[in-house]
């Protein structure tokens, strides 16, 4: 029997597809509309943000729309993913890696050692990456040490319900509750809160979770 593919595996195989499928699902519509109404009280206009998870850079025009002056990042542990990012983006530094690992980590495309320093960044966005695939204990630790005093952490999450389960079998991740992630977020962060999802944009509300946390 052919053993399953890695979560890192399945996206680099399935980069063309993943934005043509998860956009017939108003997956990115929904969370981009999300994003705008999101009030994340950032200290600087100019923010430094931290995607992680960032895939071929989808989110990239909806935090420029949110934040017209940030400064952007991306992270992923895609190579296929980042280079359709880069095509695109060639101007935005990229950093591929394991966000479990920070030993992992390298610049993009050029593959050369590097790390994250303390205090660097304004906001860290996942959607829908790190509450599936990151070990909490460790991540937000490191997520907290790389955030400037003041700075936010944003996650969107998975649910653990059906839609979920059947969701972690294709991507290869079992959904750990949205009580589970905050009761992990509240040893790393002074302040944890839960974004409530609107019905209209469904079925994200069904099937996702959001959270707004505080260094």
């Amino acid at each position: 029997m052919t053993p399953p593919l890695s979560p890192r595996e399945l996206y680099n195989k399935r980069t063309v597809i993943y934005e043509i499928g998860m956009g017939a699902l108003r997956y990115f519509s929904t969370i981009e509309q999300f994003i705008q109404a999101t009030e994340f009280s950032l200290s600087t206009p100019q923010p430094a943000i931290l995607d992680l998870g960032c895939g071929a850079g989808t989110y990239v025009p909806w935090l420029q729309k949110k934040f017209p002056k940030a400064h952007i990042t991306g992270f992923d542990y895609a190579k296929e993913m980042l280079a359709l990012y880069h095509s695109r983006y060639p101007a935005t530094p990229l950093l591929y890696g394991n966000y479990n690992d920070p030993s992992s980590f390298q610049t993009f495309p050029d593959h050369k050692p590097t790390m994250i320093a303390p205090h660097s960044f304004d906001l860290v966005i996942s959607i829908c990456s790190l509450s599936e695939y990151g070990n909490f204990d460790d991540v937000f630790a490191w997520i907290n040490n790389i955030l400037k005093p003041g700075g936010k952490f944003f996650a969107i999450g998975i649910r653990n319900n059906w839609f979920g389960k059947m969701s972690g079998l294709y991507w290869n991740f079992r959904p750990r509750s949205q009580a589970h992630f905050v009761n992990k977020a509240e040893t790393h962060f002074s302040e944890v809160k839960t974004l409530p999802i609107a019905w209209k944009l469904f079925p994200m509300n069904v099937l996702k979770y959001a959270i707004l946390c505080s260094k």
